[in-house]
């Protein structure tokens, strides 16, 4: 008798701690994507949740703006090499597009603005882009946001932090004009 009570009372704490094991708290500024042998659930809200150890999964998704930094190496319209360093700010949107549409936010973000940067940039000369007040960097913000919102994410700005010259430019006095050598 004194024995069933005792195996009673350690299976009922094992199977208290195994339910106890499972509650996850979800921050405010995470989301929490909650699969069920792999498969997708729903989205979590921030605050304490119950899920099942070994049957549920849970992904956090931070949802706050992250900035991330592209350094991009761009010939212009009239040949001229060019380093550009553009910051990057984003967030998630979509908790379940961002973590099932996209393997890395970070790099796909990288590669699709390195693209639309020397596309746009090969269509300027050099005193144009030196010139732009913003325009470059809101359409790449536009052009980005639009494939990143199939993504789950959103793109809120791109700024464009340092733009490095060949040294024979820099070092003249302006006004310049650059001439392609020949």
């Amino acid at each position: 008798m004194a024995l069933a009570v005792v195996l009673i009372a350690l299976v009922a704490l094992v199977v208290l701690g195994w339910v106890a094991s499972g509650i996850r708290v979800v921050h405010p500024q995470h989301r929490g994507v909650l699969e069920r042998f792999g498969k997708y659930r729903k989205v979590l809200g921030p605050g304490p949740h119950v899920t099942l150890r070994f049957v549920h999964t849970l992904q956090l998704v931070d949802e706050r703006e992250t900035v991330q930094d592209v350094a991009v190496d761009v010939l212009t319209a009239d040949d001229v090499p060019i380093s550009l360093d553009l910051a990057v700010m984003s967030e998630c949107s979509d908790p379940r597009r961002f973590v099932y549409d996209v393997s890395d936010f970070s790099l796909a973000v990288a590669r699709l603005l390195e693209h639309h940067t020397r596309a746009l940039v090969r269509q300027l000369s050099a005193n144009q882009l030196l010139n732009t007040d913003g325009r470059l960097t809101d359409e790449l913000a536009h052009s980005v946001d639009e494939v990143a919102l199939t993504w789950g994410a959103r793109v809120n700005r791109v700024e464009l932090c340092r733009v490095v010259l060949p040294e024979e430019i820099s070092e003249m006095q302006p006004p310049w004009r650059w001439q392609s050598p020949s």
